[in-house]
């Protein structure tokens, strides 16, 4: 994909910012390789938990030998979502993730570009497993407020 080369801006502009990696670079030096794993894993099993109790998402990777534990990206399954086309489907996630943003709860959740419609959380070491709580209670939230629109 040449577009970036042409000025189209990638999914997560933070990840050119220099302070982004010192911020890392910090954790990596508080943590060490095996606390950054073990901090990883510990907030993908948040993740794991929230789906497992929520019927309406599920792991876009359902194979979890395969799945992510740093950028973890889900599907939404609801079937008034289901039912709709690509384009709205996305625009009605897009949605709730803007909420979610303008609450300053959660940003930049949406699935890559090229992905299927859904969420993607980051949920590397840099991330505390009480904000991701807080963001996929939030999520939850206002998905169910705002699927019955649907």
């Amino acid at each position: 994909n040449k577009a970036i080369f042409e000025g189209d801006v990638i999914n997560t502009p933070s990840m050119l910012c220099v302070e982004d990696y010192l911020d890392a670079l910090d954790w990596a030096d508080k943590f060490g390789i095996d606390g950054l794993v073990k901090k990883s894993k510990a907030n993908l099993k948040v993740v794991e938990d929230w789906v497992a109790k929520t019927d309406w998402i599920e792991f876009l990777a359902h194979d979890s030998k395969v799945r992510s534990n740093t950028s973890v990206c889900l599907s939404v399954t609801h079937p008034k979502v289901a039912a709709l086309d690509a384009d709205a489907k996305s625009k009605f996630l897009k949605s709730i993730a803007s909420d979610l943003s303008k609450k300053n709860i959660a940003h930049d959740i949406n699935s890559y570009k090229d992905a299927p419609a859904g969420y993607r959380f980051w949920c590397g070491p840099t991330i505390e497993e009480s904000d991701l709580k807080v963001a996929l209670a939030e999520l939850e939230n206002v998905f169910n407020e705002k699927v019955k629109s649907l």
